[in-house]
Formats: C-alpha cells, structure tokens, sequence
C-alpha cells in the first residue's frame, strides 16, 4: 500500500504545476471570527483541490465560523457562517433549533464550545431526559478560583446550547439540569431512560 507520503511526492511528480490555497494555521472553534493570523497558504496540484475551497485572505477575513476547522484543513464555505446573517451568536444556530441558556448549579470548566450534551432531569424521584445530543455554542463564565497546579481558571457558570425547537418546551421552567457529555458512538438513551413529557 502506497503511504501518503509517496502519493504526495508521485503527485508533484507527475504535476509540477500546483496553485496556493488557504488552510487553517490552527484549530478555529465555532464562533470565532477569522483574521489573517488564523490563515496559511500551503502549496498543491490543482488536481487535489476541491472546488469549494478559498484561495485568498480577503475572501474570508471577519467571517465567522460556524464549525470547528482543524489545522490544515481547507477553508470552505459550508463551515462558516452566512456574511448576511451578521456577527451575532444567532448565526451559529442550526436551522430548526433555538438557543436556550442554562444556568449551572455549580461552576465547571466543561462542557466546551462544539461539545454535545444530553440534558436530564429529576422529576418525582425518577430520572427522565429531556434533550439528547444538544450542541453547546457557547459558557458563560466568571473567574474562579478552582485551582489547577494553583493557578486560577475560568469556570462556566452557564451554557447556551442550540436545541431542535420542538424541544424547547421539555426545558422551560426546570432548574438543576443534569448535563451529560455525549461520545462521538453514544447511543439512544431512550433505550435505558424515559423520556421527559412537557408539563
């Protein structure tokens, strides 16, 4: 099996002509506005360039991101916000969610940005859940002193989630969310807890 490596040289090789595009000089969170620093150019054949990618700076500057992009990766314009849309967080959210806050009990330094929660709560001694799978935008957060290696961190004391708007209502008027980090190979968790009903 050929390695990467070799493809990569076979492919200059074979093509000595490439063009520059733009990738991402390091990992870029959702919500961030791009700026030049966060922009690289890297050399390829034209043959191993999608379409969709961008070519220069000025095509992407003060857009904002609307998924994470990796270092690297191409900049393309399904993972950026819409530049009608404005600046604001409401370009982050999904179509046919709505972005809910949630309040924290208790400071925590997770969830994360990009993050995907599911949401419980305990209603007659029984536990029920109310949102699986619900995409954290942003944590609202305060300084703290919840000590690392005796340095002071920043703490969530609330987070905004993007939610899909039928819902919504399983999540209006409860207080002491139960907030649990979903893997990537979660499963239904309708299969070992009930859901919550809309009172």
């Amino acid at each position: 099996m050929l390695s990467v490596a070799l493809i990569c040289t076979l492919a200059f090789a074979q093509s000595p002509e490439t063009v520059q595009v733009m990738v991402a000089a390091h990992d870029i969170p959702a919500g961030k506005m791009l700026y030049v620093e966060d922009l690289a150019m890297t050399e390829l054949p034209p043959d191993y360039v999608p379409d969709a990618v961008f070519r220069q700076p000025e095509q992407v500057v003060g857009r904002i991101v609307r998924e994470t992009i990796l270092s690297q990766e191409f900049i393309r314009e399904e993972r950026l916000a819409d530049p009608e849309s404005g600046r604001n967080i409401g370009v982050l959210v999904p179509p046919g969610s709505r972005l809910v806050h949630l309040p924290l009990k208790k400071p925590t330094n997770w969830p994360q940005p990009t993050d995907r929660l599911d949401i419980a709560y305990f209603r007659d001694a029984e536990l029920c859940v109310a949102v699986q799978a619900a995409l954290v935008l942003y944590t609202e957060s305060r300084p703290d002193r919840f000590l690392s290696f005796g340095a002071a961190d920043q703490m969530a004391t609330s987070v905004l989630v993007a939610v899909p708007a039928f819902d919504v209502g399983l999540l209006l008027g409860e207080e002491d969310p139960i907030l649990m980090l979903r893997g990537p190979a979660d499963h239904d968790l309708r299969a070992v807890l009930p859901m919550c009903e809309v009172r």
